[in-house]
């Protein structure tokens, strides 16, 4: 027993939580701090669902391992992505066509959510996403937004 939780400690950083342990190689990023504020916003305001544009899922991967409390949905225009994002803790993706601002992401997140959820238009999502739009580019925008 003593071996198995050696060598899952030795492995924190990729499999674990990220409250709790840091990976030196993402400690610098905006998309960790990011999500971390996603994840706050989710608790503090109790927003509905965190939405997340992502052309990879890193961005999803990341906020399911923030453990937010609500659903994460995830929005690609990619379908080994949407596969792949489908085995992440507490995300719903979503396929989309690409989208170059953020007036057409909202109504992207809109038209999913009063089409695909039991959310209610009302209700508060926080929006995360890289900026520019269109670019593949890591986290770097959040935005709280009523439905």
């Amino acid at each position: 027993m003593a071996d198995i939780i050696h060598e899952a400690e030795e492995h924190m950083a990729e499999w674990g939580h990220f409250d709790t342990v840091l990976s030196e190689d993402i400690s610098h990023e905006d998309a960790l701090y990011i999500t971390r504020a996603a994840r706050e916003l989710a608790f503090n305001r109790q927003v509905a669902a965190i939405a997340v544009f992502t052309i990879s899922g890193r961005t999803a991967r990341m906020m399911s391992k923030a453990r937010p409390g609500v659903p994460i949905l995830a929005f690609t225009t990619q379908p080994t992505t949407l596969r792949k994002m489908s085995m992440y803790w507490g995300v719903r993706p979503f396929i989309v066509p690409h989208v170059d601002t953020v007036e057409d992401m909202l109504e992207q997140v809109r038209r999913t959510i009063t089409e695909s959820t039991e959310l209610q238009p009302g209700q508060e999502v926080v929006l995360v996403a890289g900026f520019p739009i269109g670019a593949m580019r890591s986290a770097n925008f959040l935005l709280l937004h009523e439905v």
